[in-house]
C-alpha cells in the first residue's frame, strides 16, 4: 500500500481490488518485499520504482516519466520500461518518455532527440 498511503489516498486501500492491483504493480516492480520498509531504508533504484508505482498504480491517462531508468540496472530498466508500456496499452495511456538512457531507444518505435 505504499503508493496509496504516500499520495494520501486512503479511501481507495479500502477496495479490495485495489489492493490487489497495488500488490500486483509492486510484485512486478520487483519491491513487494519493501512493503513496509520506509524510504530511508530503500536504495536508490527501489525508490525509484516506488515512485514509478505511485505514478501508474491509478491508471492515468497520461504517463510522463522522467528518467524512469536512471538509476536502475539493466534488468530493472528492462522490466520497468516494459511495465509503463503494459499500462499505456491497457489503459489507453499516452506515454512520454524523456531520458538521456539510452538503453531505451530500442524499446519505442517513435522518438524525438533534441
Amino acid at each position: 500500500e505504499i503508493p496509496l498511503r504516500l499520495v494520501g489516498s486512503e479511501m481507495c486501500i479500502r477496495d479490495s481490488n485495489k489492493r490487489g492491483d497495488i500488490k500486483l504493480t509492486l510484485e512486478s516492480l520487483k519491491i513487494l518485499d519493501k512493503i513496509n520498509k520506509k524510504p530511508k531504508e530503500l536504495s536508490h533504484g527501489e525508490k525509484q520504482r516506488v515512485s514509478i508505482a505511485i505514478a501508474i498504480i491509478n491508471s492515468p491517462k497520461l504517463i510522463l516519466a522522467d528518467e524512469p531508468t536512471s538509476s536502475l540496472d539493466d534488468s530493472n530498466c528492462t522490466n520497468v520500461i516494459n511495465i509503463l508500456k503494459e499500462q499505456a496499452l491497457k489503459y489507453a495511456a499516452q506515454l512520454v518518455v524523456i531520458t538521456h538512457d539510452s538503453r531505451l531507444k530500442k524499446h519505442f518505435k517513435k522518438s524525438l532527440e533534441l
